[in-house]
């Protein structure tokens, strides 16, 4: 999926176990939020992981990532 062609909103920011950050990041388009990303960057900014939080589908529901 290109990303590059939604919008990209950082929701959350906290330091990470791994010295650097753990965001939780919403992309989106002109239809609302489609994509909750959370990802994690060790001390020298590179991500480490990075996973789908939520995705929304065509019917509008949004399905939540089973921890």
């Amino acid at each position: 999926m290109d990303f590059s062609q939604l919008q990209r909103i950082v929701n959350q920011v906290r330091p990470s176990t791994e010295g650097g950050i753990s965001r939780v990041i919403k992309y989106s388009d002109s239809g609302g939020v489609r994509f909750v990303i959370h990802e994690v960057t060790d001390k020298t900014g590179r991500i480490i992981h990075r996973d789908f939080d939520a995705v929304r589908i065509l019917s509008g529901q949004i399905i939540n990532a089973v921890p």
